[in-house]
């Protein structure tokens, strides 16, 4: 399994950063999806990708594996389906940077 880069601090997009990207397409994507639908799969663990739930199981474990199995290098949501969104916070950092 290939596992995302660490960034460097550049302007430029990585791979870790790609991969940040997608999954936090598919948070937006699930916690945009009507509380109904969600309310669906109570009690079980969804994996989603491209805006669609793709699979979904009551074991976790099962449900990563078979998603891992089917798509190895693709970034895919795995959450239960009670879950909130988590809160954002902002981070201030007192560190300078240099052009």
């Amino acid at each position: 399994m290939n596992f995302p880069l660490e960034s460097d601090g550049t302007a430029e997009s990585t791979p870790r950063d790609t991969w940040r990207a997608e999954i936090s397409a598919e948070i937006e994507a699930w916690y945009a999806r009507l509380s109904q639908d969600r309310q669906l799969y109570l009690g079980q663990y969804v994996a989603v990708r491209a805006g669609r739930v793709i699979d979904h199981d009551a074991d976790r474990v099962a449900l990563y594996r078979r998603v891992r199995r089917q798509s190895p290098d693709t970034p895919v949501l795995i959450t239960t389906a009670e879950a909130r969104r988590p809160r954002e916070f902002l981070v201030l950092s007192p560190r300078l940077e240099r052009d």
